[in-house]
C-alpha cells in the first residue's frame, strides 16, 4: 500500500480508542433525491446542486470532507437506453434500499432485485451490471464544519473494492478505521476525483465532531 496511508503512522490517540465504533461506522462495516443540497461528480467535476440546480462547479481535483451520515443500504439505478447524464428523465427502475423497485417506478423491471436480469454481470458494458448500485452518504466541508450539509451519491467503484495506491473505496475505508476501532466521523478523509470515481483517502487529518 503507499506511503501516503499515514493516518495512524503515529498510533491511535487514546481518546479515539476509547469511542465505542458509532451506528455510521457499523452501517459502512454492514457493506450495505434533487432537494435540498447535494454535491454531484457529474463530468468528473465536483458541482453543487441546490434543490435541483447547478449553481457552482470546482475545477479542483479533490475536497476535504467530514461524513456525518450514510444512508442503511445501498441503492440501484437502471436506464434502459443510453445514460446522458445531461437529461432530465429519471432512472426506468431504481430501488432505495437495493432489494425491491421502489414504489413509484412505472416500469419494474423484476420484483426482486437480486434476480433482476439487469443485476447480472455482462447485462451492462463489458462485464459490468446494467442496474448501477451507489450509496448516499452526507458530509460537511473541513473549512465549514458549522455550515450546510450536502448529499453526496458515491457509485460502486468508490464503495466496493480493496484500497488502491493509497487511496481507499467507502467499505474498505471503514474497515480500515474500524481495525483501528475508530469511527469514520472522527477523521477527515480527502475525497479524491479519479476518472468518475471518488474515493477516500487516509492521508488526511483526524477531526472530532
Amino acid at each position: 500500500m503507499s506511503t501516503d496511508v499515514q493516518l495512524f503512522k503515529n498510533g491511535v490517540p487514546a481518546y479515539l480508542k476509547e469511542q465505542p465504533l458509532n451506528d455510521i461506522t457499523k452501517s459502512l462495516l454492514n457493506g450495505s433525491g434533487t432537494g435540498g443540497k447535494r454535491i454531484s461528480i457529474r463530468g468528473n467535476v465536483f458541482r453543487l446542486v441546490v434543490n435541483g440546480k447547478e449553481i457552482a462547479t470546482s475545477e479542483e481535483r479533490s475536497m476535504k470532507v467530514v461524513l456525518v451520515n450514510v444512508a442503511p443500504k445501498v441503492h440501484r439505478t437502471f436506464y434502459a437506453g443510453a445514460f446522458d447524464p445531461n437529461a432530465k428523465a429519471g432512472p426506468t427502475c431504481w430501488s432505495a434500499d437495493g432489494d425491491r423497485p421502489d414504489a413509484s417506478v412505472s416500469d419494474p423491471q423484476s420484483d426482486a432485485c437480486h434476480k433482476c436480469d439487469n443485476n447480472i454481470a455482462g447485462s451492462g458494458t463489458g462485464t459490468t451490471k446494467a442496474c448501477k448500485f451507489g450509496r448516499m452518504v452526507a458530509v460537511v466541508l473541513e473549512n465549514d464544519l458549522g455550515g450546510d450539509v450536502f448529499q453526496l451519491s458515491l457509485p460502486a467503484q468508490s464503495i466496493f473494492g480493496n484500497a488502491e495506491d493509497g487511496k481507499m473505496p467507502l467499505n474498505a475505508y471503514a474497515q480500515f478505521l474500524a481495525g483501528f476501532n475508530v469511527n469514520v466521523t472522527a477523521v477527515v478523509p480527502r475525497c479524491a476525483l479519479i476518472s468518475i470515481a471518488l474515493h477516500l483517502s487516509c492521508s488526511s487529518r483526524r477531526h472530532d465532531l
